[in-house]
């Protein structure tokens, strides 16, 4: 073989090398993908359990506050502090659902949205937390405007559910 033939020859394996990288960087984005998914549906699967248990473990003061009665401080503090984070773990979902999947996070969203519905007493606790963040976040943060937004579509959602009852 003379020298062009072994020039030739080490440019196809350069250029094999560089196709056969680029495939499996192809290949590890896909399942990097997947992962991304699959971690996603897990997490979930562990919010809607939190609910669940969250629900289970303050039922008596669900049911107090759904029936129109007066709550313990101890109660009525648990209940804001659990309907905070659930609210807060419907966004932080949502959100992870748009920038992974690319769809809009409204089955996250409207399972928060069933599970106030169905508890008037959570809703009014919710909507009072609400309230009172929306006066005191707009003082202080300028980027507070995407929770405003989040909270919105809930209560579209709520409004909608409700609009179904009637």
């Amino acid at each position: 073989m003379n020298k062009s033939d072994w020039k030739d020859t080490a440019e196809l394996i350069g250029i094999a090398a560089i196709v056969a990288s680029l495939i499996f960087v192809g290949f590890q984005l896909r399942l990097e993908g997947r992962v991304a998914r699959a971690t996603l549906s897990q997490s979930q699967l562990i919010s809607r359990a939190e609910l669940a248990i969250g629900m289970s473990e303050n039922a008596i003061a669900i049911a107090k506050v759904n029936g129109g009665e007066n709550l313990s401080a101890s109660d009525e503090s648990a209940l804001g502090f659990l309907v905070d984070a659930w609210f807060r773990r419907a966004l932080i979902g949502s959100n992870a659902s748009r920038q992974i999947r690319g769809d809009d996070g409204s089955t996250t969203r409207a399972i928060f949205s069933i599970m106030l519905y169905e508890n008037p007493g959570l809703r009014r606790i919710w909507e009072q937390q609400r309230k009172r963040e929306a006066e005191l976040m707009d003082k202080i943060s300028p980027d507070s405007q995407f929770i405003h937004e989040y909270a919105e579509m809930v209560r579209a959602d709520l409004a909608t559910l409700d609009e179904l009852s009637s």
